[in-house]
């Protein structure tokens, strides 16, 4: 099965829930082949380092947006991508 799991960020975002909830997608028994972190507008410094640090994975793919355009507008925006 492939599949394509979509991972929304914004400013308000918590470092550590984001680390937490992201290293569960990681561990899934059922990999997704691609995983698409949106950065809906400016986030955090340590949320990005900590994506930087990810590089390894292939599958992770960072799509920004310069500015908080808000979840639906964003998540209609990457699934148009898909």
């Amino acid at each position: 099965m492939k599949f394509t799991c979509i991972y929304p960020i914004y400013f308000k975002s918590d470092v550590l829930d984001v680390k937490k909830s992201f290293k569960t997608i990681l561990n899934q028994s059922l990999k997704a082949n691609e995983i698409l972190v949106v950065y809906d507008g400016p986030i955090n410094k340590n949320i990005v380092l900590f994506f930087e640090s990810l590089k390894k994975y292939k599958e992770i793919k960072i799509i920004k947006f310069k500015k908080n355009l808000g979840l639906g507008f964003v998540l209609k925006k990457v699934i148009k991508q898909v």
